[in-house]
């Protein structure tokens, strides 16, 4: 497991670095680089973790970890939206981070009460180090927050995707990969 968590987190980085210097940064959303680099932090966290001795540093990886589950949601979302064309008012931004730090919050206090996790052990599966535990009430919000996401997410794609896809066929009409993807998804103005 150790072997699969550290190719995981070299290949997120070497992806961030190629995203990185690769792109035009006028051009690439920062959202996308932020993904990006919560998802390098995360792997890392999962890596820290599998390599930890004790209940201070398996806590503390799982603390990275969550970076991550918290964070890119949110995110995710955002940049469906920029994506999409899809303007999200900014009182709906303010509360879709708002609830994502209140999340990471309650996940910050593990260890500290019973909150998030109930509770916390060490445990071993093959060579690495796992954070055994007891989900707390706090862990609700968490699934909560992703169905959420996830339904928001499904949402914006199918109700902005479909003009994006209009455009994408308008713009490239003569490519006739393109214009045969349109056509299988029955989209007229590319016939």
């Amino acid at each position: 497991m150790i072997a699969y968590y550290l190719i995981t987190a070299v290949l997120t980085f070497i992806n961030l670095m190629i995203f990185i210097f690769s792109f035009d940064k006028k051009r690439i959303s920062a959202y996308f680089t932020f993904m990006a680099l919560l998802m390098v932090l995360a792997n890392g966290g999962y890596l820290a973790l599998a390599l930890s001795t004790n209940l201070q540093e398996a806590v503390l990886a799982n603390k990275i970890i969550y970076l991550g589950g918290c964070f890119v949601p949110p995110i995710l979302l955002i940049s469906i939206c920029v994506i999409c064309n899809y303007k999200v008012a900014d009182w709906l931004r303010i509360v879709i981070y708002t609830y994502s730090f209140l999340v990471y919050a309650m996940v910050l206090t593990i260890g500290h009460n019973h909150l998030y996790y109930s509770e916390i052990f060490l445990d071993k599966f093959g060579n690495s180090t796992v954070l055994g535990h007891e989900y707390g009430i706090g862990h609700n919000c968490l699934w909560l927050y992703i169905c959420r996401n996830f339904s928001t997410d499904i949402q914006s794609e199918e109700n902005s995707c479909c003009s994006a896809e209009k455009l994408i066929c308008n713009d490239f009409h003569g490519n006739d990969k393109l214009r045969f993807i349109c056509f299988w998804q029955k989209n007229k103005s590319c016939i």
